[in-house]
C-alpha cells in the first residue's frame, strides 16, 4: 500500500541519516584537525584577553610611588622619596590617558598592584605553573619595584614584552621557537602561535551530499537490504535497484521531495506535549523530536496490544459459531472436511459425533476467523432457497 511505502522510505533514510551522524561524530572526535583547532582558537582567545589587561593596566598607570621603572643602585628595595630613586630624578613615569572612559578602574590598581578583588588573586611570578592565573603583568612590592626586579629585564603583558634594564629599549619573546610538542613549546605565546601554525597546515576535504548518488551509496544500499529484504549480503548484480525500488530516478531529487513532505506533515493530535497542526519541521529541539519518537513508538505498542485484544474477542466468538456448525454436521465426510471440525467415534450421541477441535484448525494453518468462511457451504447457504418446512 502507499503507506506502507512510505513508511519504507522513512525507514531507509532514518538508518541511513543514524549511520552517516555517527560516522561524523567518531570522525569528528578523533580527528587532529578538530583538536588543533579548538586548542588554538583557546589559546589565542585566552592570550588576546591577557594582552588587553596588561593594555589596560599599563593605560591606567598614574603617577606616584610605583610607576617609575629606573633602576636603584645598593638598596634591596628602591626607595622612592620626593619622586627619586637612589638620588635620580624620576621621570619616566606612566600617565593615564586623557579620557574618563577608564574613570570605573581608577579603585582597582595603584602603586602597589591590585587595589580589590581581581581574576589575578596574588602577585607571584609570571610561570604560571599553577594553572590558576597566579601571575600579574607587573612584579610589585609594597614600597616599589624591589632592586633584584628593576635590576633584570622587566617583563610586560605576562612575558610578552621585555623592558631591557640597561636601555630604554623593548623586546619581544621570540614566539617562533619551541618544540612541535605541547609540553615543551615553552611560553604560553609560542604555544598559542604553533597552535595557528599548525591550522594552516590543516587540509580538508569538499562536503558533498551522500543522496548525491543515491542508488550508488552503499550505506543506503545496506540499510534497505536488510531492513526490507532481511538480507545480510547485497546481490551480486545491480545493488542498486534495492533504492531504486522506493525512490525512482532521479533518486536524489525523489529522496529530497520525499523529505520536503516528511518536514511538512503536520500532528493531528497534542502529542509529546507539541500541539496539533504543528508541521514537523517546526518540531525543536532535539529533545522535542526525541520525545515524540518515543511516545509514537508507545502509542503503536499500544494500538498492537488493542488489536491483539480484538483478534482474541474475535476468535472467541468465531469457535462459538463453528461448533454450532460442527454440531449440525451429521455426516461423517462432510465433518471431516471442515477445516476446524474432528468426527468422534467414541460419542454415542450421533447428535454430538461432529465437534469444533480449534487445535485442528491450528495445525492446519487456517486462523478460526478464517475457519468460518472455509469449507463447504455455512448454515445461511443450507437455507438459501428452501421452504421453511424444508
Amino acid at each position: 500500500s502507499p503507506d506502507v511505502n512510505e513508511a519504507k522510505k522513512a525507514v531507509a533514510l532514518a538508518g541511513l541519516f543514524r549511520q552517516l551522524a555517527t560516522e561524523n561524530l567518531q570522525s569528528l572526535s578523533g580527528q587532529r584537525a578538530t583538536k588543533t583547532a579548538i586548542n588554538a582558537v583557546a589559546e589565542n582567545s585566552y592570550n588576546k584577553g591577557r594582552i588587553d589587561e596588561a593594555l589596560t593596566i599599563l593605560g591606567l598607570a598614574k603617577q606616584g610611588a610605583g610607576g617609575c621603572l629606573v633602576q636603584s643602585a645598593g638598596s634591596s628595595v628602591a626607595q622612592i622619596p620626593d619622586t627619586q630613586i637612589g638620588g635620580v630624578q624620576c621621570s619616566q613615569k606612566l600617565t593615564p590617558p586623557a579620557t574618563t572612559g577608564y574613570a570605573a578602574y581608577d579603585g582597582i590598581i595603584g602603586p602597589e598592584g591590585w587595589l580589590t578583588a581581581h581574576a589575578t588573586t596574588g602577585n607571584t611570578d609570571l610561570s604560571d605553573t599553577t594553572g590558576n592565573k597566579q601571575c600579574v603583568p607587573l612584579k610589585t612590592h609594597t614600597n616599589g619595584l624591589a632592586a633584584g626586579d628593576i635590576g633584570a629585564e622587566l617583563p610586560l603583558a605576562h612575558g610578552l614584552l621585555t623592558v631591557i634594564n640597561t636601555d630604554s629599549g623593548i623586546k619581544t619573546v621570540t614566539a617562533t621557537k619551541g618544540e612541535t610538542t605541547r609540553t615543551t613549546r615553552g611560553n604560553q605565546w609560542q604555544s598559542a602561535y604553533h597552535g595557528l601554525k599548525e591550522i594552516e597546515a590543516l587540509e580538508s576535504a569538499i562536503a558533498t551530499n551522500v543522496t548525491e548518488n543515491a542508488e550508488n551509496q552503499g550505506a543506503l544500499q545496506e540499510v534497505i537490504n536488510r531492513a526490507h529484504t532481511n538480507k545480510d549480503e547485497l546481490p551480486a548484480s545491480k545493488p542498486e535497484n534495492l533504492v531504486l525500488t522506493l525512490f525512482p530516478k532521479p533518486a536524489h531529487d525523489n529522496i529530497a521531495k520525499f523529505i520536503g513532505a516528511v518536514e511538512e506533515t503536520k500532528l493531528t493530535t497534542k502529542i509529546a506535549g507539541i500541539k496539533p497542526e504543528t508541521k514537523l519541521r517546526d518540531v525543536l529541539p532535539e529533545t522535542q523530536i526525541s520525545a515524540l519518537t518515543a511516545a509514537l513508538l508507545l502509542q503503536m505498542r499500544q494500538n498492537i496490544e488493542n488489536l491483539k485484544k480484538q483478534q482474541n474477542n474475535n476468535a472467541r466468538a468465531d469457535n462459538h459459531a463453528n461448533a454450532y456448525i460442527c454440531a449440525k454436521i451429521d455426516d461423517r465426510k462432510a465433518c471431516e472436511d471442515k477445516p476446524y471440525c474432528s468426527y468422534n467415534e467414541t460419542e454415542t450421541d450421533t447428535n454430538k459425533k461432529c465437534q469444533f477441535n480449534e487445535t485442528k484448525t491450528s495445525k492446519s494453518g487456517v486462523s478460526v476467523a478464517q475457519a468460518q468462511t472455509t469449507g463447504t457451504e455455512t448454515t445461511t447457504d443450507k437455507c438459501k432457497d428452501k421452504k421453511k418446512d424444508d
